[in-house]
């Protein structure tokens, strides 16, 4: 719970979900008055909560809210929930009828900017709420990321293109992790083929070429016999050499 200091005015001030009005200084005294001692009196409001209007008791993941809200934030963000609202996801949400229904609650929660990353999850250590701050962070920015790509509407090629200019970033570490792979699957092969490494290594491109004469037959053959290839070939077969866009 925060309990930052916030002046309002100068007659005012705002200590979490409090506010604490402060009376003007008088110098006047008579019937009517406050006797001495009482006339500057700081008066006491507490701030209703901000998502059902009932008694607030601090301010819980950024916003002020009632311990009822705040437990019913953290329930809904510690677990797979699945709210449905039975009418037209506008329905009131106050003191009475909060517990009516659990997605506008949550919805009212959100829009007001209760915050999912203040959910604690539990005691941990200082190394434990880290690593879990930079998965948070981390799921975050890709997220971002998927959606600046979705905005630019790249087409499949430009796809392709990003992709390999990433991969072959000079600052980038996936080439040297293709080039580590790579060593590993000849040392792999060396074991296994003795000393006709190199030339299994030089057999590839005549395979390459190979699996492309394969895949023109074949389509031509699903061309001209759709039926008897749908049924002939196996499913994985056809799952591997799939000419299908």
């Amino acid at each position: 719970m925060s309990s930052a200091r916030v002046e309002l005015s100068s007659t005012s001030v705002a200590v979490g979900a409090i506010i604490i009005k402060k009376e003007e200084p008088s110098s006047t005294t008579g019937p009517g008055h406050h006797a001495e001692g009482e006339e500057n009196q700081p008066q006491i409001e507490v701030i209703p909560c901000k998502v059902c209007g009932d008694k607030s008791s601090g301010v819980h993941y950024g916003v002020i809210t009632c311990e009822g809200c705040k437990g019913f934030f953290r329930r809904s963000q510690s677990s797979v929930t699945n709210y449905q609202c039975p009418r037209q996801k506008n329905c009131t949400v106050d003191r009475v009828n909060r517990n009516r229904c659990q997605y506008c609650r949550l919805k009212k929660c959100m829009e007001l900017g209760m915050s999912r990353d203040a959910v604690k999850f539990g005691r941990m250590s200082k190394k434990q709420r880290e690593k879990v701050e930079d998965e948070v962070r981390f799921v975050q920015e890709f997220h971002q990321c998927l959606h600046d790509l979705a905005v630019c509407q790249l087409t499949s090629s430009e796809v392709g293109l990003l992709c390999a200019v990433l991969l072959l970033e000079p600052a980038s570490t996936e080439q040297a992790t293709c080039e580590r792979l790579r060593s590993v699957l000849a040392q792999s092969l060396a074991a296994r083929v003795g000393g006709d490494a190199q030339r299994v290594w030089d057999t590839l491109p005549r395979l390459k070429q190979t699996a492309h004469l394969h895949l023109i037959l074949l389509g031509q053959l699903r061309a001209q016999f759709p039926a008897e290839t749908e049924a002939g070939l196996p499913a994985l077969y056809k799952e591997l050499f799939s000419i299908d866009p």
